[in-house]
Protein backbone atom coordinates (compact mmCIF):
# COMPACT_ATOMS: atom_id res chain seq x y z
CA UNK A 1 0.00 0.00 0.00
CA UNK A 2 3.46 2.52 0.99
CA UNK A 3 4.77 1.58 -2.57
CA UNK A 4 1.83 2.24 -4.52
CA UNK A 5 1.27 5.60 -2.53
CA UNK A 6 4.55 6.11 -3.13
CA UNK A 7 4.63 5.61 -6.58
CA UNK A 8 1.26 8.15 -6.98
CA UNK A 9 3.32 10.83 -5.09
CA UNK A 10 6.12 10.22 -7.49
CA UNK A 11 3.26 9.97 -10.68
CA UNK A 12 2.07 13.51 -9.32
CA UNK A 13 5.22 15.17 -9.40
CA UNK A 14 6.03 14.40 -12.43
CA UNK A 15 3.19 15.66 -13.87
CA UNK A 16 3.96 18.85 -12.27
CA UNK A 17 7.25 19.25 -13.56
CA UNK A 18 6.23 18.32 -16.98
CA UNK A 19 3.68 21.05 -17.08
CA UNK A 20 6.63 23.06 -15.89
CA UNK A 21 9.03 21.69 -18.55
CA UNK A 22 6.56 22.72 -21.35
CA UNK A 23 5.23 26.02 -19.60
CA UNK A 24 5.22 27.29 -22.89
CA UNK A 25 2.34 25.15 -24.16
CA UNK A 26 1.35 25.09 -20.89
CA UNK A 27 0.90 28.87 -20.19
CA UNK A 28 -1.12 28.83 -24.08
CA UNK A 29 -3.54 26.02 -23.35
CA UNK A 30 -4.21 27.82 -19.48
CA UNK A 31 -4.94 31.03 -21.42
CA UNK A 32 -7.59 29.39 -24.12
CA UNK A 33 -9.30 27.84 -21.32
CA UNK A 34 -9.54 31.13 -19.56
CA UNK A 35 -10.43 33.05 -22.72
CA UNK A 36 -13.07 30.32 -23.02
CA UNK A 37 -14.71 30.37 -19.31
CA UNK A 38 -14.32 34.12 -18.67
CA UNK A 39 -17.03 35.51 -21.93
CA UNK A 40 -19.23 32.12 -20.24
CA UNK A 41 -19.06 33.87 -16.70
CA UNK A 42 -19.63 37.12 -17.88
CA UNK A 43 -22.64 36.30 -19.71
CA UNK A 44 -23.95 34.18 -16.99
CA UNK A 45 -23.40 36.80 -14.54
CA UNK A 46 -24.98 39.42 -16.83
CA UNK A 47 -27.92 37.05 -17.14
CA UNK A 48 -27.82 36.21 -13.50
CA UNK A 49 -27.67 40.25 -12.35
CA UNK A 50 -30.58 41.10 -15.08
CA UNK A 51 -33.00 39.27 -13.68
CA UNK A 52 -31.83 39.49 -10.19
CA UNK A 53 -32.13 43.13 -10.36
CA UNK A 54 -35.44 43.33 -11.86
CA UNK A 55 -36.70 40.73 -9.50
CA UNK A 56 -35.30 42.46 -6.37
CA UNK A 57 -37.05 45.85 -7.98
CA UNK A 58 -40.54 44.14 -8.14
CA UNK A 59 -40.15 42.53 -4.84
CA UNK A 60 -38.81 45.77 -2.70
CA UNK A 61 -42.24 47.28 -4.41
CA UNK A 62 -44.75 45.33 -2.48
CA UNK A 63 -47.26 47.72 -5.15
CA UNK A 64 -46.41 45.38 -7.79
CA UNK A 65 -47.91 42.05 -5.60
CA UNK A 66 -50.91 44.22 -5.23
CA UNK A 67 -54.13 42.95 -6.88
CA UNK A 68 -56.36 46.32 -7.58
CA UNK A 69 -60.20 45.79 -7.33
CA UNK A 70 -61.53 47.63 -10.29
CA UNK A 71 -64.83 49.37 -9.86
CA UNK A 72 -67.13 48.71 -6.68
CA UNK A 73 -69.37 45.43 -5.60
CA UNK A 74 -70.92 44.30 -2.42
CA UNK A 75 -68.52 42.11 -0.69
CA UNK A 76 -69.72 40.05 1.95
CA UNK A 77 -67.63 39.01 5.03
CA UNK A 78 -67.52 35.25 3.74
CA UNK A 79 -65.78 36.52 0.30
CA UNK A 80 -63.19 38.41 2.37
CA UNK A 81 -62.96 35.07 4.14
CA UNK A 82 -62.45 32.86 0.94
CA UNK A 83 -59.74 35.02 -0.58
CA UNK A 84 -57.96 35.45 2.48
CA UNK A 85 -57.73 31.42 2.96
CA UNK A 86 -56.02 31.41 -0.84
CA UNK A 87 -52.54 30.06 -0.25
CA UNK A 88 -51.35 32.73 -2.66
CA UNK A 89 -53.09 35.57 -0.09
CA UNK A 90 -50.46 37.67 1.92
CA UNK A 91 -52.77 40.92 3.29
CA UNK A 92 -56.41 41.45 2.39
CA UNK A 93 -57.93 44.23 4.38
CA UNK A 94 -61.84 45.80 3.03
CA UNK A 95 -61.65 49.00 1.55
CA UNK A 96 -64.76 51.82 1.53
CA UNK A 97 -65.74 53.63 -2.23
CA UNK A 98 -63.37 55.40 -2.96
CA UNK A 99 -65.54 59.37 -3.32
CA UNK A 100 -65.91 58.55 0.87
CA UNK A 101 -62.32 58.02 1.31
CA UNK A 102 -61.29 61.80 0.79
CA UNK A 103 -60.63 63.92 3.57
CA UNK A 104 -58.45 67.53 4.30
CA UNK A 105 -55.81 67.46 6.59
CA UNK A 106 -55.36 70.78 8.24
CA UNK A 107 -51.92 71.62 10.34
CA UNK A 108 -52.30 75.30 10.58
CA UNK A 109 -54.03 78.48 9.21
CA UNK A 110 -51.56 78.63 6.59
CA UNK A 111 -50.53 74.52 5.74
CA UNK A 112 -53.58 72.47 4.52
CA UNK A 113 -54.23 69.68 2.48
CA UNK A 114 -57.34 69.06 0.44
CA UNK A 115 -58.48 65.55 -1.08
CA UNK A 116 -56.25 63.36 0.34
CA UNK A 117 -57.09 59.52 -0.10
CA UNK A 118 -57.23 57.25 3.33
CA UNK A 119 -56.39 54.10 2.75
CA UNK A 120 -57.12 51.47 5.60
CA UNK A 121 -54.50 49.51 6.89
CA UNK A 122 -53.43 47.00 9.59
CA UNK A 123 -50.77 44.46 11.12
CA UNK A 124 -49.19 42.85 8.18
CA UNK A 125 -49.71 45.37 5.26
CA UNK A 126 -46.95 44.83 2.97
CA UNK A 127 -46.84 48.64 2.15
CA UNK A 128 -45.68 49.17 5.71
CA UNK A 129 -43.63 46.49 6.32
CA UNK A 130 -40.18 48.02 7.49
CA UNK A 131 -41.07 51.53 6.63
CA UNK A 132 -43.14 52.34 9.15
CA UNK A 133 -44.95 50.95 13.19
CA UNK A 134 -48.30 49.93 11.93
CA UNK A 135 -51.27 52.94 13.28
CA UNK A 136 -52.46 50.89 17.02
CA UNK A 137 -55.63 53.09 16.97
CA UNK A 138 -57.84 55.73 15.31
CA UNK A 139 -55.36 58.81 16.45
CA UNK A 140 -52.34 57.45 14.66
CA UNK A 141 -51.76 57.36 11.03
CA UNK A 142 -48.68 56.58 8.16
CA UNK A 143 -48.92 59.71 5.88
CA UNK A 144 -47.11 59.71 2.03
CA UNK A 145 -44.10 61.48 1.37
CA UNK A 146 -46.12 63.72 -0.75
CA UNK A 147 -48.18 64.38 2.46
CA UNK A 148 -45.32 64.96 4.46
CA UNK A 149 -43.53 67.51 2.13
CA UNK A 150 -46.83 69.67 1.29
CA UNK A 151 -47.18 69.89 4.50
CA UNK A 152 -43.80 70.19 6.37
CA UNK A 153 -44.15 67.32 8.85
CA UNK A 154 -42.33 65.31 11.33
CA UNK A 155 -42.66 62.16 12.76
CA UNK A 156 -44.54 62.94 16.43
CA UNK A 157 -46.13 65.62 14.74
CA UNK A 158 -50.29 66.40 15.41
CA UNK A 159 -52.53 67.49 12.79
CA UNK A 160 -56.43 67.56 12.33
CA UNK A 161 -58.52 65.65 9.73
CA UNK A 162 -61.25 67.17 8.79
CA UNK A 163 -64.38 65.56 7.22
CA UNK A 164 -66.81 67.38 4.64
CA UNK A 165 -70.71 66.43 4.12
CA UNK A 166 -73.43 67.41 3.24
CA UNK A 167 -76.23 67.29 5.62
CA UNK A 168 -80.10 68.15 5.24
CA UNK A 169 -79.00 70.86 2.55
CA UNK A 170 -76.09 71.67 5.10
CA UNK A 171 -72.43 71.80 5.08
CA UNK A 172 -70.78 70.25 8.29
CA UNK A 173 -66.87 69.47 8.46
CA UNK A 174 -66.14 66.61 11.49
CA UNK A 175 -62.57 67.20 12.85
CA UNK A 176 -60.38 64.54 14.60
CA UNK A 177 -57.21 64.84 15.91
CA UNK A 178 -54.26 62.05 14.81
CA UNK A 179 -50.40 61.84 14.90
CA UNK A 180 -47.97 60.73 12.46
CA UNK A 181 -46.19 57.95 13.11
CA UNK A 182 -44.70 57.00 10.07
CA UNK A 183 -43.35 59.12 6.68
CA UNK A 184 -43.23 56.64 3.69
CA UNK A 185 -40.18 57.58 1.03
CA UNK A 186 -41.65 58.84 -2.70
CA UNK A 187 -40.36 55.49 -3.84
CA UNK A 188 -43.13 53.40 -2.82
CA UNK A 189 -45.68 55.24 -3.11
CA UNK A 190 -46.11 59.04 -4.45
CA UNK A 191 -49.66 60.20 -4.44
CA UNK A 192 -51.44 61.99 -1.92
CA UNK A 193 -52.47 59.29 0.72
CA UNK A 194 -52.43 58.30 4.53
CA UNK A 195 -52.85 54.94 5.77
CA UNK A 196 -55.70 54.92 8.41
CA UNK A 197 -56.46 52.51 11.40
CA UNK A 198 -59.93 50.09 9.52
CA UNK A 199 -61.57 51.94 12.70
CA UNK A 200 -61.04 55.26 11.40
CA UNK A 201 -61.96 54.42 7.40
CA UNK A 202 -65.12 53.14 8.48
CA UNK A 203 -65.85 56.23 10.83
CA UNK A 204 -65.06 58.61 7.65
CA UNK A 205 -67.23 56.37 5.54
CA UNK A 206 -70.44 56.78 7.77
CA UNK A 207 -70.24 60.37 8.39
CA UNK A 208 -70.43 61.03 4.70
CA UNK A 209 -73.37 58.62 4.49
CA UNK A 210 -74.59 61.05 7.32
CA UNK A 211 -74.31 58.56 9.91
CA UNK A 212 -73.83 60.30 13.57
CA UNK A 213 -70.05 60.19 14.60
CA UNK A 214 -69.36 61.36 17.90
CA UNK A 215 -65.71 60.84 17.62
CA UNK A 216 -65.71 63.76 14.54
CA UNK A 217 -67.70 66.43 16.76
CA UNK A 218 -71.20 66.09 15.21
CA UNK A 219 -73.79 64.43 16.66
CA UNK A 220 -76.13 64.52 13.85
CA UNK A 221 -77.36 61.67 12.21
CA UNK A 222 -78.53 58.34 11.81
CA UNK A 223 -77.35 55.72 14.63
CA UNK A 224 -74.84 53.85 13.06
CA UNK A 225 -75.42 50.02 12.73
CA UNK A 226 -72.36 47.46 12.38
CA UNK A 227 -70.64 46.84 8.93
CA UNK A 228 -70.97 43.84 6.84
CA UNK A 229 -70.83 44.73 3.24
CA UNK A 230 -68.06 46.47 1.73
CA UNK A 231 -67.46 47.87 -1.83
CA UNK A 232 -63.71 47.25 -1.83
CA UNK A 233 -60.52 45.73 -0.47
CA UNK A 234 -56.87 45.73 -0.90
CA UNK A 235 -55.10 42.70 -1.80
CA UNK A 236 -51.76 41.69 -1.91
CA UNK A 237 -50.26 38.31 -3.20
CA UNK A 238 -47.09 36.70 -1.16
CA UNK A 239 -45.06 36.25 -4.14
CA UNK A 240 -44.77 37.71 -7.85
CA UNK A 241 -45.50 34.16 -8.89
CA UNK A 242 -48.71 33.98 -7.36
CA UNK A 243 -50.19 37.29 -8.49
CA UNK A 244 -51.76 35.63 -11.66
CA UNK A 245 -53.39 32.52 -9.95
CA UNK A 246 -55.05 35.01 -7.31
CA UNK A 247 -56.10 37.62 -9.50
CA UNK A 248 -57.86 34.85 -11.62
CA UNK A 249 -59.36 33.20 -8.20
CA UNK A 250 -60.99 36.56 -8.10
CA UNK A 251 -61.99 37.41 -11.07
CA UNK A 252 -64.02 33.84 -10.87
CA UNK A 253 -65.78 35.57 -7.96
CA UNK A 254 -67.26 37.64 -10.58
CA UNK A 255 -64.58 40.84 -9.34
CA UNK A 256 -62.65 42.76 -12.05
CA UNK A 257 -59.14 43.08 -10.90
CA UNK A 258 -55.89 44.90 -12.70
CA UNK A 259 -52.22 43.96 -11.80
CA UNK A 260 -49.08 44.05 -13.15
CA UNK A 261 -49.12 40.35 -13.88
CA UNK A 262 -48.15 41.47 -17.78
CA UNK A 263 -44.95 43.02 -16.27
CA UNK A 264 -44.33 39.79 -14.24
CA UNK A 265 -44.37 37.48 -17.20
CA UNK A 266 -42.20 39.61 -19.24
CA UNK A 267 -39.39 39.08 -16.33
CA UNK A 268 -40.08 35.43 -16.60
CA UNK A 269 -39.77 35.47 -20.28
CA UNK A 270 -36.67 37.37 -20.53
CA UNK A 271 -35.12 35.02 -18.51
CA UNK A 272 -36.12 32.12 -20.28
CA UNK A 273 -34.48 34.13 -23.13
CA UNK A 274 -31.19 34.94 -21.93
CA UNK A 275 -31.00 31.21 -20.05
CA UNK A 276 -31.45 29.88 -23.42
CA UNK A 277 -29.08 31.80 -24.74
CA UNK A 278 -26.46 31.02 -22.00
CA UNK A 279 -27.37 27.48 -22.78
CA UNK A 280 -26.21 27.68 -26.49
CA UNK A 281 -23.16 29.78 -25.97
CA UNK A 282 -22.11 27.40 -23.00
CA UNK A 283 -22.21 23.90 -24.93
CA UNK A 284 -20.89 25.34 -28.11
CA UNK A 285 -17.84 26.63 -25.89
CA UNK A 286 -17.04 23.53 -23.72
CA UNK A 287 -17.66 21.02 -26.35
CA UNK A 288 -14.71 23.17 -28.03
CA UNK A 289 -12.75 23.70 -24.80
CA UNK A 290 -13.39 19.84 -23.94
CA UNK A 291 -12.14 18.92 -28.05
CA UNK A 292 -8.94 21.21 -27.63
CA UNK A 293 -8.11 19.84 -24.15
CA UNK A 294 -8.40 16.31 -24.93
CA UNK A 295 -6.48 16.58 -27.85
CA UNK A 296 -3.72 18.62 -26.04
CA UNK A 297 -3.38 15.53 -23.74
CA UNK A 298 -3.81 12.69 -26.06
CA UNK A 299 -0.51 14.35 -28.20
CA UNK A 300 0.97 14.93 -24.86
CA UNK A 301 0.78 11.24 -23.81
CA UNK A 302 1.70 10.46 -27.48
CA UNK A 303 4.72 12.62 -27.29
CA UNK A 304 5.80 11.13 -23.34
CA UNK A 305 4.84 7.38 -24.99
CA UNK A 306 8.80 6.54 -24.48
CA UNK A 307 9.22 8.37 -20.53
CA UNK A 308 5.23 6.80 -19.51
CA UNK A 309 6.85 3.18 -20.65
CA UNK A 310 10.09 3.50 -19.07
CA UNK A 311 8.07 4.20 -15.56
CA UNK A 312 5.82 1.18 -16.52
CA UNK A 313 8.89 -0.58 -16.65
CA UNK A 314 10.51 0.88 -13.39
CA UNK A 315 7.08 -0.76 -11.50
CA UNK A 316 4.69 2.33 -11.67
CA UNK A 317 0.93 0.95 -12.02
CA UNK A 318 -1.65 1.35 -14.74
CA UNK A 319 -3.59 3.80 -12.36
CA UNK A 320 -0.48 5.51 -11.40
CA UNK A 321 0.13 6.31 -15.01
CA UNK A 322 -3.43 7.26 -16.04
CA UNK A 323 -2.79 10.12 -13.22
CA UNK A 324 -0.54 11.75 -15.35
CA UNK A 325 -2.86 13.69 -17.68
CA UNK A 326 -5.69 13.39 -14.64
CA UNK A 327 -3.23 16.12 -12.22
CA UNK A 328 -2.24 17.65 -16.07
CA UNK A 329 -5.93 18.73 -16.47
CA UNK A 330 -6.91 19.59 -13.06
CA UNK A 331 -4.31 21.91 -12.64
CA UNK A 332 -4.82 23.65 -16.39
CA UNK A 333 -8.38 23.56 -15.51
CA UNK A 334 -7.84 25.06 -12.00
CA UNK A 335 -5.59 27.90 -13.66
CA UNK A 336 -7.69 28.70 -16.25
CA UNK A 337 -10.17 29.23 -14.00
CA UNK A 338 -8.35 31.40 -11.96
CA UNK A 339 -7.49 33.78 -14.38
CA UNK A 340 -10.85 33.70 -16.25
CA UNK A 341 -11.96 34.82 -13.02
CA UNK A 342 -9.99 37.76 -12.62
CA UNK A 343 -11.20 39.02 -16.27
CA UNK A 344 -14.92 38.32 -15.15
CA UNK A 345 -14.36 40.78 -12.31
CA UNK A 346 -12.57 43.25 -14.64
CA UNK A 347 -15.25 42.84 -17.02
CA UNK A 348 -18.62 42.92 -14.67
CA UNK A 349 -17.15 46.13 -12.73
CA UNK A 350 -16.70 47.88 -16.96
CA UNK A 351 -19.98 46.77 -17.33
CA UNK A 352 -21.31 47.93 -13.84
CA UNK A 353 -19.54 51.02 -14.38
CA UNK A 354 -21.31 51.89 -18.08
CA UNK A 355 -24.79 50.38 -17.51
CA UNK A 356 -24.82 49.85 -13.94
CA UNK A 357 -26.30 53.65 -13.86
CA UNK A 358 -29.71 52.48 -15.37
CA UNK A 359 -30.71 50.73 -12.73
CA UNK A 360 -32.84 52.44 -10.21
CA UNK A 361 -30.95 51.53 -6.64
CA UNK A 362 -28.03 48.85 -6.60
CA UNK A 363 -26.30 49.99 -9.16
CA UNK A 364 -25.04 46.90 -10.94
CA UNK A 365 -25.64 44.96 -13.73
CA UNK A 366 -23.60 41.58 -14.01
CA UNK A 367 -23.42 39.31 -10.78
CA UNK A 368 -22.68 36.06 -9.86
CA UNK A 369 -23.23 34.39 -6.07
CA UNK A 370 -20.45 32.98 -4.13
CA UNK A 371 -22.39 29.31 -4.90
CA UNK A 372 -22.69 30.09 -8.59
CA UNK A 373 -18.89 30.87 -9.04
CA UNK A 374 -17.91 27.38 -7.24
CA UNK A 375 -20.62 25.45 -9.17
CA UNK A 376 -19.12 26.96 -12.12
CA UNK A 377 -15.59 26.17 -11.08
CA UNK A 378 -16.78 22.20 -10.61
CA UNK A 379 -18.35 22.14 -13.33
CA UNK A 380 -15.04 23.27 -15.18
CA UNK A 381 -13.29 20.23 -13.83
CA UNK A 382 -15.88 17.87 -14.22
CA UNK A 383 -15.74 18.45 -18.58
CA UNK A 384 -12.16 18.28 -17.71
CA UNK A 385 -11.77 15.41 -16.30
CA UNK A 386 -14.32 13.78 -19.16
CA UNK A 387 -10.94 15.07 -21.37
CA UNK A 388 -8.63 13.78 -18.64
CA UNK A 389 -10.04 9.97 -18.87
CA UNK A 390 -9.50 10.07 -22.31
CA UNK A 391 -5.85 10.98 -21.95
CA UNK A 392 -5.41 8.49 -19.11
CA UNK A 393 -7.43 5.46 -21.14
CA UNK A 394 -4.70 6.61 -24.21
CA UNK A 395 -1.60 6.14 -21.16
CA UNK A 396 -2.67 2.94 -19.53
CA UNK A 397 -2.64 1.28 -23.36
CA UNK A 398 1.01 1.74 -23.56
CA UNK A 399 3.00 -1.15 -23.83
CA UNK A 400 6.31 -0.67 -22.94
CA UNK A 401 7.58 -3.59 -25.22
CA UNK A 402 5.83 -2.53 -28.27
CA UNK A 403 6.87 1.09 -27.66
CA UNK A 404 10.90 0.33 -27.27
CA UNK A 405 10.21 -2.00 -30.42
CA UNK A 406 9.10 0.87 -32.73
CA UNK A 407 12.05 3.19 -31.58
Amino acid sequence: MQQRLRLIKVSSSLAFRDLWHDKKITFCLIVSLASVIAPLLLLLGLKSGIIHTMEEEFLKDPLKREIKIMGHYKHNLSWFEKIKTQKETEFIIPKTRILNAQVDFVKNKRKFLRMVEIIPTQAGDPVLSGQSDFPANKSQIVVSHTVAQKLELEIGEQITMVIARGFHNEKQFGKFKVTIIGILPESLISKQAVFVDFDLLLDVDDFKDEFAVQDFGIYDGKPRVKRDIFASARVFSKSLEGVAALADFIRDTGVEVKTYAKDIENIQQTEKVLSFVVKVVAWVAILGGAISLTGFLIANVDRKRQHLAMLRLLGFSAASISLYPIIQSLVIASLGFLIAIGGYFMGAAEFDRVLGGFMQEQGYICQLSDKQIIAAFLFTNLVVMGAAVTGGFRAIQIEPAETFRQQ
